[in-house]
């Protein structure tokens, strides 16, 4: 049982580095996917500021008419709707995976203490029998 948990202490260095590892290309992924989204709103703001009526004036004069009309085509594109659900994905996988390192750092720190208790000596004592 102490040989295993011996072990497994040496193995959880590696363990949490690779969950690090794991966790930074999400993070790097994500960061993508957000000038993904950036990119294409700046495409409809573009869009938006170029649009005219029939004699040719600004269709959207104002900041806040250009914001609604902003919102409204936001709400209605499907790239911007698809990255942002994968997005949505994403963000989940992340807080999982901070979750998996928060267990896997909870087990060193525990087996460690474990093997600390077991190698003290107190165990051999009459006190704890």
């Amino acid at each position: 049982m102490l040989t295993d948990l011996a072990t497994e202490l040496l193995l959880m260095p590696d363990k949490i580095a690779n969950i690090q590892t794991e966790l930074l290309l999400l993070n790097e992924k994500q960061q993508v996917l957000f000038m993904k989204v950036e990119i294409e709103e700046l495409k409809l703001k573009m869009e938006i500021a170029d649009t005219t009526d029939d004699t040719g004036k600004k269709l959207y004069s104002n900041e806040d008419s250009r914001r609604a009309a902003l919102s409204t085509k936001k709400a209605n594109d499907p790239m911007i709707q698809d990255l942002n659900r994968e997005e949505r994905h994403l963000q989940t996988e992340i807080q999982m995976k901070k979750i998996e390192l928060e267990k896997a750092a909870n087990t060193q720190r525990n087996v460690r203490s474990i093997l600390s208790f077991f190698s003290s000596g107190i165990v051999d004592s009459p006190e704890f029998e």
